[in-house]
């Protein structure tokens, strides 16, 4: 959901894989195009993408790279052995994978807290559970199927669920 509208925000044209039922939540982030990953295959169409930033692991270098344009970059933020030896060097068109994204200095934090500060980014929640529920929170997110964070409040005692 924040790659979206951090894109967006650095003046990407920005085209976001989705399932039907989030297209709207999906547009309303600020995706120029929506491609319904149930519908289609991305990585067997015409157009070309300067990155692609997989968020779920769905796919892979070579798949992403049939759509990559010259120079392009995959970012997959879950990865293995054969994609960090990947990583080091480059096809014959200049498309490379790019891992080890993981923003957790105090000065990334502090650019991502006045995004959402300034109204830039907004967090889209799927739940909140307590941290009794925690073995449920992260059976939610390991299924995939939800939408947004899954937020654990250590001092909520009944489990909440957030409109979509």
């Amino acid at each position: 959901m924040f790659g979206v509208q951090i894109a967006k925000h650095l003046g990407a044209e920005v085209t976001a894989l989705t399932s039907t039922d989030n297209v709207e939540l999906v547009r309303s982030l600020g995706a120029d195009h929506i491609i319904d990953y149930k519908r289609v295959d991305f990585t067997r169409g015409k157009e070309t993408y300067d990155v692609i930033f997989d968020t779920a692991g769905v796919s892979s270098f070579r798949e992403a790279a049939r759509v990559l344009s010259p120079g392009g970059l995959f970012v997959p933020l879950e990865f293995g052995v054969p994609d960090i030896l990947r990583s080091m060097r480059t096809d014959r068109q200049g498309r490379r994978i790019v891992i080890g994204v993981n923003g957790d200095s105090a000065a990334d934090l502090a650019v991502l807290a006045d995004l959402v500060e300034s109204g830039v980014v907004r967090s889209v929640i799927d739940s909140i559970e307590p941290l009794t529920g925690i073995a449920d929170a992260y059976r939610r997110v390991s299924e995939r199927h939800k939408v947004g964070a899954v937020v654990v409040n250590v001092a909520m005692p009944l489990p909440v669920r957030a409109a979509a």
